[in-house]
Parts: C-alpha cells; sequence; structure tokens
C-alpha cells in the first residue's frame, strides 16, 4: 500500500523521482517488514512484485539482474559508471569457466658459481646442521661447518654470535634464528647493509631423506623469511648438495600462494610482495639442480590449481567450471593428458543412475570428467586408477 500511495505520488510530479537505489531500497525495507508474516514464496512474490513498481517509478536507470536479486552486485546509486570487480559469473547464468592464481613472480634459481653470496643479496639465509642426538637427546651446541663456517670467518664471526646469543637453538629442520643486519662489501666494493639469518637442516643423516620432510620444511623457512623481512627484492641460499631442491622449491612456492580471484583493492594480499629472485649457492656442484628445481616449481603450480578450485566458491565452482577447467589442463599438459567429459544424454546411456541421482540435486547438468595420463615416452609399466566423488554442492549429509 506504501508503494502504491508513493508511486500515485511520484507519477504525478516527474521532478520528484526518486533515485533507483533508493526505490529498491524501499522495496526491500517493505518485504523485511514483512518477514515474519509470510512465508519464502510470498516474500519472493512481493519482492518481484514491489521490484516492478520501483522500477516503473525510478525509470530505467533500475537494472533486474535476475529472477533472485534485485540490486546490482556491486551496490550504489552511480554502480552504473563502475567496472563489476567478478566477471566470471553473473545471477541470469551459472559460471562456465574459473579463474586461477599466478606463480608467485618471484625466480628461485641456482647462483652464479664465481658470484660472492653477499653479492646483491638483501638477505642471506644459511642452512646449519643439528648436532647430533645421543639417546634420543640433543645435548651439545650447533656447530658451524662447510660452507656457513666459512662465510662466518668472512663476515668476522658475525654467524658464531647469533648462536651465542640464542642458545636453545637446536637448529631443528625449517628452524630459523632471528634476522642480523651487517654491512658488507660487495665484489664492485660498494657497501650495503644485508639481513642475514640461519635456517635448519636436522640432523645430516636424515637431510637427504624425502620422507623426513626437513627440505619441505627448509621451503618454508625461507619463504616465511623473505615475507617477513620489509623490503627484501633478492635472497641466497646457502644449502648441501644433499638437500632436495625439488621439495625446496615447491615448498617455498605454496608458502607464497595467495588467492586474491576475489579481492579488491586493499584487500588484496602478496606475501613478500618486493621478493624478485631467490638465488641457491650449493656447497658441491649437482648437475641436476636446475632441473629438479623446475620439477618443484610444476609441482607448486599443480598445488596453485587445486587450491584455487578447492577455494572457489559455489557460485564459481560447478559442474561447468570444473569440467572446463579439466580441459584446460589437458590442453597446456603437451598431450601427457586426455580429458574426456560425459554430458547428461551420454550418462543416461551408460546407465550411470547412482551419478545421475545425485546430480538431481545441482542448478548445472552433471558433467563427468575422465582424465588419462600417459608420460612423454609412451611407455606404460602400471595403471592406477584414482576416483572422487566430485561433489560440488550440499548434498545435505556424508
Amino acid at each position: 500500500a506504501a508503494i502504491g500511495r508513493s508511486a500515485s505520488a511520484f507519477a504525478g510530479n516527474s521532478n520528484t523521482l526518486p533515485s533507483t537505489t533508493t526505490a529498491a531500497r524501499r522495496t526491500f525495507l517493505t518485504v523485511a517488514a514483512r518477514r515474519n508474516s509470510n512465508s519464502r514464496s510470498q516474500q519472493l512474490a512481493l519482492s518481484k512484485k514491489h521490484a516492478r513498481m520501483a522500477a516503473a517509478v525510478a525509470g530505467s536507470r533500475y537494472i533486474h539482474t535476475s529472477k533472485y536479486t534485485m540490486l546490482r552486485m556491486s551496490g550504489g546509486a552511480d554502480d552504473d559508471t563502475k567496472a563489476a570487480p567478478f566477471t566470471t559469473w553473473s545471477f541470469d547464468a551459472p559460471c562456465e569457466t574459473m579463474e586461477f592464481s599466478p606463480l608467485h613472480p618471484a625466480t628461485v634459481q641456482l647462483a652464479d658459481e664465481n658470484a660472492l653470496v653477499t653479492d646483491d643479496a638483501d638477505l642471506v639465509i644459511v642452512g646449519v646442521y643439528a648436532p647430533p642426538e645421543n639417546d634420543g637427546e640433543t645435548s651439545s651446541a650447533v656447530e658451524l661447518t662447510g660452507a656457513a663456517k666459512a662465510l662466518d670467518e668472512e663476515l668476522g664471526g658475525v654467524l658464531s654470535e647469533v648462536l651465542l646469543e640464542d642458545k636453545k637453538y637446536k637448529a631443528k629442520a625449517g628452524a630459523a634464528t632471528a634476522v642480523t643486519r651487517v654491512v658488507t662489501v660487495g665484489s664492485d666494493g660498494a657497501k650495503k647493509t644485508t639481513k642475514f639469518a640461519l635456517v635448519g637442516l636436522g640432523a645430516a643423516d636424515k637431510i637427504s631423506d624425502v620422507s623426513s620432510g626437513a627440505a619441505s620444511k627448509i621451503g618454508t623457512a625461507i619463504a616465511t623469511a623473505c615475507g617477513s623481512q620489509k623490503g627484501v627484492s633478492t635472497c641466497t641460499v646457502v644449502l648441501p648438495s644433499s638437500v632436495s631442491l625439488s621439495e625446496v622449491s615447491c615448498s617455498f612456492y605454496s608458502e607464497l600462494y595467495a588467492d586474491n580471484r576475489f579481492r579488491t583493492g586493499d584487500k588484496i594480499k602478496t606475501p613478500a610482495e618486493d621478493l624478485t629472485s631467490v638465488s641457491i649457492v650449493l656447497e658441491d656442484s649437482d648437475n641436476t639442480a636446475t632441473s629438479t628445481i623446475e620439477e618443484g616449481v610444476k609441482l607448486a603450480k599443480g598445488i596453485y590449481l587445486t587450491k584455487d578450485i578447492v577455494n572457489s566458491p559455489h557460485n564459481v565452482l560447478n559442474s561447468l567450471s570444473l569440467a572446463s577447467s579439466a580441459v584446460k589442463l589437458a590442453e597446456e599438459s603437451g598431450g601427457t593428458i586426455q580429458t574426456t567429459i560425459l554430458d547428461k544424454d551420454e550418462c543416461e546411456k551408460r546407465g550411470m543412475g547412482a551419478f545421475l541421482g545425485v546430480a538431481r540435486g545441482s542448478e548445472t547438468e552433471p558433467k563427468f570428467i575422465h582424465m588419462k595420463y600417459t608420460p612423454k615416452s609412451g611407455e606404460v609399466k602400471r595403471k592406477i586408477g584414482i576416483v572422487g566423488k566430485g561433489l560440488l554442492f550440499d548434498t545435505g549429509g556424508y
């Protein structure tokens, strides 16, 4: 009744037409006031009716985006001129594609053999072994050996002082010391302030054991140190060649993952935003180091993809967008992955009743995704099948 009287009054005076947002807000306030006395279906009917009336009064500026909503997603009276922040979905149609987070832009590479450890490095991280254990207990202090000892001598015992100040430090895998600032002189003779930190490698006899997780913890510690120190654009890491560099690079990038697909403005988060490169100095030469680093980068990309899919809200993640992501992954695999998508009709022909029964609860049609990986060599020694339910909506239980 209130909307009707307002419409009659405004219809006689074009100069008093309310703004789009004002008219729409009146509509929603009227519906909200009747929430306790109307069922959901009645409320929806009233919403539609009042929205049409408000649109007629307010003029063409009001846009009805779908049958479920009466306001623009971005909101505001002047949003006609603003670009919508999220373009992959709307209320009128289900999302058919997904966006994915890019890998952190910092590069991980082997350092030049002739370069000094402190050259062009804002932060230097040195790996140190944990002292040996006696009957499961570590009693002795951490000792600097190899490249760490040589660097300590070059710096006048600075690293030794770090250990003396933190007597409880036991160099467990991934455990880092506080950062110490030192004025260093580069190969060009220029002076600069460099930050130094020690990172634990764990026990020497377990460093090459991938199952111990030591290398993964080291990579995480490197990323954390780079992110916690402001203004660090370059980092040098000194490690023994026995460390799995694929695990180090993989965990390094995984720690720097940030999902900004649905964030705008100041809410966008970029870990270690100033970091551009990480150079790894190995105590012993390793001809396979570069390839193992790249292997870790590829694993990290897979982790980013997995996290993006899991983190996607369900107005973006549905059977259509997941299927298109599987197709895109196959296209970028260089021929090692083949993807086959079965739609509803093909599933019905195969008698996949249970699958189709569950899929009835979704607004999008079912997509049965079959992905097959074949090595580049083409030689198949063993076949392994992994089956997932792929539930993308609340089925009401487990």
